[in-house]
């Protein structure tokens, strides 16, 4: 299996390009047992998912975004500039433009590349913030924002925002890297399943 390992701000993934693999092929790399095997650190390759680059009839490729745990997310924008990055330097669309199909519709990507040479940054038009409980989505009334609302996870109440750009985020502001990175262990999982995200959240 031919992949590439890219991060985008600290946010690993292993990409593999199935826009001409045989369609087994492209299913097996994609079953959830198999991303689990490929994102385990410790006996696979290791990484928080596996993006899937599959064709597309009218953009220049789709992504699939599969989670470490086999699951599907409907958008990830650090996967995204990994895999429009992966297309530009290897895999033949070396344009200033790219348009690419993900689960929350077509995203805009422009690239740059100094003297014609590889990526060095990607810009993506994420579009507008969905703030609506409905839009997000998360339980509540359809028509509200989720703002600085205390979440109860391990019998602590943590003040959250909620938003999304193609998936949904639940956001906690702190002090420092440290306490981001100790929160991300200990709270992260549980607010990630909370029963307040049907689809599941960003921590």
């Amino acid at each position: 299996m031919r992949f590439a390992k890219y991060h985008g701000l600290g946010n690993d993934f292993l990409v593999v390009d199935l826009r001409t693999a045989e369609p087994a092929d492209a299913a097996a790399i994609q079953a959830p047992r198999n991303v689990i095997a490929l994102c385990d650190r410790q006996f696979g390759v290791g990484g928080d998912g596996v993006l899937a680059i599959l064709p597309s009839a009218t953009a220049d490729a789709r992504m699939r975004v599969l989670n470490s745990d086999g699951s599907e997310a409907e958008m990830c924008g650090n996967g995204l500039r990994c895999v429009v990055k992966e297309l530009h330097d290897r895999g033949g669309l070396a344009r200033p433009t790219l348009a690419i199909d993900t689960g929350a519709g077509r995203l805009v990507c422009d690239v740059e590349a100094p003297g014609g040479g590889v990526v060095r940054t990607v810009t993506v038009a994420m579009g507008t913030p969905r703030l609506l409980r409905g839009e997000i989505p998360m339980t509540g009334p359809a028509g509200e924002r989720c703002i600085e609302q205390p979440l109860v996870i391990a019998g602590a109440p943590r003040p959250v925002t909620c938003v999304s750009m193609g998936n949904p985020h639940a956001i906690t502001f702190v002090g420092s890297r440290d306490e981001a990175m100790e929160l991300a262990r200990t709270v992260g999982p549980g607010v990630e399943r909370h029963a307040w995200f049907p689809n599941r959240t960003n921590a």
